[in-house]
């Protein structure tokens, strides 16, 4: 899992709410998680070096998770994504060492973003009479909730 596999966040937008999902709205959702990554992987890195490590701690990602303003998830229930893929995502977006503790609360984040994203983008659908989330759809969730 070098990216984030198209079905896998097609399952998490339904998971979400969404009832159906466009290939072009799962593509937007692949490319918003992708930047999502990427913006909390170099935030952690930043706050492990502060702390003079190179592991990325769980501590590291909770600071994130401040720090954008979102909540830490409840439940640490990982869904589609693995925790070897986690870390693979971290260390391609520049982590050096990742700990097991914080692959997983960092694939949970991803999850519960690109459900939140698809949450909105299916209430979108729905005020325009459709079932089937599209690209659009997910642009303007993006808009709403994005970092």
């Amino acid at each position: 899992m070098e990216d984030l596999a198209i079905e896998s966040t097609a399952r998490l937008a339904k998971r979400g709410g969404a009832e159906k999902v466009s290939v072009d709205a799962a593509k937007l959702l692949v490319e918003e998680g992708l930047r999502f990554i990427d913006i909390i992987t170099k935030k952690a890195i930043v706050y492990a070096t502060h702390a003079n490590r190179v592991t990325i701690k769980e501590v590291d990602f909770k600071t994130v998770l401040f720090d954008i303003n979102r909540e830490y998830p409840i439940d640490l229930k990982i869904y589609d994504l693995s925790i070897a893929g986690g870390i693979r995502l971290a260390k391609r977006f520049g982590a050096k060492r990742v700990s097991e503790d914080a692959s997983k609360l960092y694939i949970v984040c991803v999850e519960q973003y690109i459900m939140d994203i698809s949450r909105c983008a299916g209430s979108i659908a729905a005020k325009r009479g459709r079932k089937t989330i599209i690209g659009e759809d997910v642009k303007q969730a993006i808009g709403y909730i994005g970092i």
